[in-house]
């Protein structure tokens, strides 16, 4: 197994707020996790003497607050709803994502999940086996659903549009059958 151990001092500056540092750190885990990454492991800084609740607000640079671990539980359940122990990477789902980066994890051919790191829209090219399949576009930030619906599709390459986001988002795809 493999791990991400003691991520920090990923700020852009000393001077940046919450919300950006934030963002570096939920992309860092994102992007390792998905990537078939085994432990991702950050040093907060919003826990200090006097400050055990987790709620200091650091000027440093480094990272960690409350809403961090918030949307790091947002990947964990993501992952958990894969189902973990079968994950494994899979670099030929997504073979087209302009002006996006992107990581493919999933455990067989019934769920996969696509994490997409851009801004704006993505339009995924997808190599999916034949079957019904619901999308659900999960928002990285407070896992609510941002777009979700069912399409048939004949096999092959397809392409899913993403809903409008801002630095992340992720997709899940759920075989309903298989039609095979």
């Amino acid at each position: 197994m493999v791990s991400f151990d003691e991520t920090g001092f990923a700020s852009p500056s000393d001077r940046v707020a919450a919300p950006e540092t934030d963002a570096v750190y939920r992309r860092q885990a994102w992007e390792f996790l998905m990537a078939g990454g085994g432990i991702f492991s950050m040093l907060d800084y919003s826990f200090a003497v006097g400050h055990e609740d987790g709620t200091v607000v650091n000027r440093a640079p480094g990272g960690g607050s409350p809403a961090l671990r918030r949307q790091l539980r947002v990947l964990k359940d993501f992952l958990e709803s894969l189902g973990v122990p079968a994950l494994k990477p899979l670099r030929g789902l997504v073979v087209s994502a302009p002006g996006a980066f992107t990581r493919a994890l999933g455990g067989g051919e019934k769920v996969l999940g696509v994490y997409v790191r851009g801004d704006g829209r993505s339009v995924l090219g997808l190599d999916l086996p034949k079957g019904t399949w619901r999308e659900e576009w999960i928002d990285t930030k407070t896992s609510a659903v941002a777009k979700q619906g069912a399409f048939a599709h004949e096999g092959g390459r397809c392409e899913r549009s993403s809903p409008p986001y801002e630095g992340d988002v992720a997709l899940r795809l759920v075989r309903e059958n298989d039609d095979r």
